[in-house]
């Protein structure tokens, strides 16, 4: 197959999501000013910079507008990004589902909430890490809004741990495919000249 990307890329959403493959999901809390809190898995998501540490995700508009997680961000300035593993994937699928604004995902999906340290978005309790975000930067890109946030704070499961450090392979992450797909962790280790 060849296809030529100069023009109309209307139809290569599913050929992309298959291809770019597997990604991680960023299940993404946060709370608007009201105090209703949101949350939502976004798979358009990565770790950009450990020195200093910068998360992004972006998230396509909906039909009326930006989404509810980046307009929370950007209201507030802070969100959560809470880990996805296979204990917690199909509390994560529901809430990916589309809600209004009034409605929260954590009471919907009957998740308990645990407090942040540096930020009033909650977190998952269910979930084994979680990464506290404050706002650095955002950017619109053809009717996606892409979010980049500063890590202040991480909490992550004793269980997780080897050695006082989080152990990759104690981790069940689950990551997106295209179509309905998603993918837990097969270990694959390579040897490289240099340690972790």
């Amino acid at each position: 197959m060849e296809l030529d990307l100069a023009g109309d890329v209307s139809g290569v959403h599913r050929l992309l999501t298959s291809l770019v493959a597997p990604r991680p999901i960023g299940w993404i809390s946060t709370v608007d000013t009201d105090g209703v809190s949101n949350l939502a898995p976004y798979s358009y998501f990565n770790l950009v910079h450990t020195n200093p540490p910068v998360v992004m995700f972006a998230a396509e508009d909906a039909d009326d507008g930006v989404k509810h997680t980046p307009s929370n961000v950007i209201e507030t300035g802070e969100f959560v990004i809470n880990l996805v593993t296979e204990a917690v994937a199909g509390a994560m699928d529901y809430t990916a589902r589309a809600a209004p604004a009034s409605e929260s995902e954590f009471e919907s999906a009957d998740l308990e909430k645990a407090p942040a340290v540096t930020v009033d978005a909650p977190r998952v309790a269910a979930s084994a890490a979680h990464l506290e975000c404050e706002l650095r930067d955002t950017k619109r890109i053809h009717g996606s809004t892409l979010v980049f946030g500063d890590v202040r704070h991480v909490h992550a499961d004793e269980e997780l741990l080897t050695e006082g450090a989080v152990d990759a392979r104690k981790i069940d992450a689950v990551g997106r495919l295209g179509g309905p797909y998603f993918t837990g962790i097969s270990r694959l280790s390579l040897t490289r000249e240099t340690d972790y």
